[in-house]
């Protein structure tokens, strides 16, 4: 599938490497065409060199001019309405830092960091060109971009709306199991100034199911209209303002629940364009699993990970016993998290911390914590997943399947990874739910209770 997905990009859209200013051309719809700009990256600090040791090499789009129309000049030879180049009648853009660097040159409250001579960011920008006539299929058309980019002057796009990619076109590109009752993909996007993508003359519309084998379109439905723009759909509304939704765009869908062939695909949507390859297959979610679990077993603490397990070996972390420098760092502590003043442990928590240690404890063996060594009794819920799951379907789990050091046991790998955050809680003969509680210092007052210390 790979191969697949890189042919497809590289035959159906202009793309660069990064390190190039522009990108991407591709079509939003067949009325707007989207130049994607890249200002540079970050250099990162290396293993063992202190993390400021970081740089932008950053040229930055000019976005005064990148926003003016007359910048660009849309071209084709077999397109007449462009045969003497236009213009686009409006231009919207959208821009976000997507690279960055941990660079403080000085720091002042409450601004923060203030960084004067070394990049501490790379921005990224999706400049959009609203055309005065549609883009027909099978012509080509080629946009001047007025000096605005460092690598290339112009840019060409082939239209085919079966066949090049849209952003505006969303699937589950881990794929769908033959056996899924609903299939679904999503046509929407925010335009960052010119907020979201009106879709409503798009309804309708025909969509197809395009075999990237041949090209051949196997399955037809029609756009329909799925959501509106203030739909809410999160509980967190203070941080997805202004309507309560992550997308801030209407959701228009394509229903291909009927459609149950293994194979690669594509969704084509008339007008607009096609989005990236999914496969249908009989166990189409093997892949997210394996990727899950290995995920899980890449976070267990306490063990080294050795070159035949895995592609990034590293020593083991945070284990007493056997990791350089941490004897005796873990001690247990008379002090439950609901005593503190912040969970960011203030100065007052620490000397109320360090007053009520009871001695080093040789424990290891959680799951890290964004990558830290810290574990939390939230990650209970991993091995109560895991075992829920099998539980499910016993017979679609395998020994062997997940190269974790427990494989070959004869014991499913995913029960292997079930018992890992277990067997840390009963290591000294807790109760596993007292255990995580009291690690995590969750308890109700006047209960016994100790959280871990690292000192």
């Amino acid at each position: 599938m790979t191969r697949i997905f890189l042919s497809f990009i590289f035959l159906m859209a202009t793309t660069f490497a990064k390190a190039s200013d522009l990108t991407e051309a591709l079509p939003l719809t067949n009325k707007i065409i989207m130049l994607h700009f890249d200002d540079g990256h970050i250099v990162k600090h290396k293993a063992f060199e202190p993390r400021h040791n970081e740089y932008g090499v950053v040229d930055t789009l000019d976005v005064n001019r990148a926003m003016q129309p007359a910048t660009y000049q849309i071209e084709s030879s077999n397109d007449i309405n462009y045969s003497q180049g236009k213009s686009p009648i409006d231009v919207g853009r959208k821009s976000k830092g997507t690279d960055f660097g941990w660079v403080c040159e000085n720091y002042k409250e409450p601004t923060g960091c203030i960084n004067t001579t070394i990049a501490d960011n790379a921005q990224e920008h999706w400049v959009y060109l609203y055309l005065e006539e549609p883009m027909v299929n099978e012509k080509t058309y080629t946009i001047k971009l007025g000096g605005l980019a460092k690598n290339l002057n112009e840019v060409s796009l082939s239209y085919n709306d079966a066949k090049i990619r849209s952003e505006a076109v969303h699937v589950n590109i881990v794929g769908h199991s033959t056996a899924a009752p609903k299939k679904y993909a999503y046509v929407y996007h925010w335009m960052g100034d010119k907020g979201h993508l009106q879709l409503q003359s798009f309804e309708g519309n025909k969509f197809w199911v395009v075999d990237q084998r041949n090209g051949e379109k196997v399955f037809t439905g029609k756009l329909s209209f799925r959501k509106p723009l203030d739909n809410v759909e999160t509980t967190k509304t203070q941080q997805a303002k202004p309507y309560g939704n992550w997308l801030n765009a209407e959701v228009y869908e394509c229903d291909f629940s009927n459609f149950n062939n293994p194979g690669q695909y594509t969704i084509a949507v008339e007008n607009i364009g096609c989005s990236f390859p999914f496969e249908l297959s009989d166990d189409g979610y093997r892949e997210a699993f394996k990727v899950t679990c290995r995920g899980l077993y890449h976070n267990r603490s306490g063990i080294e990970l050795k070159p035949e397990f895995t592609d990034h070996p590293r020593p083991a972390p945070a284990n007493p016993l056997i990791t350089p420098g941490f004897k005796d760092k873990m001690q247990y502590a008379n002090v439950r998290y609901c005593d503190l003043e912040n969970y960011n442990v203030s100065k007052n928590d620490i000397e109320k911390i360090k007053n009520n240690l009871m001695g080093p404890i040789n424990t290891w063996g959680w799951y890290q914590d964004a990558g830290d060594w810290d574990g939390y009794f939230t990650h209970l819920k991993i091995p109560a997943m895991l075992m829920f799951t099998y539980l499910i379907k016993a017979n679609n789990f395998n020994d062997g399947e997940l190269n974790l050091p427990e494989s070959g046991n004869g014991i499913p790998d995913i029960l292997d990874e079930a018992r890992w955050l277990i067997r840390y809680f009963t290591a000294h003969g807790t109760k596993p739910s007292m255990q995580a509680m009291q690690q995590a210092g969750f308890l109700a007052p006047g209960q016994p209770a100790t959280i871990l210390a690292r000192m």
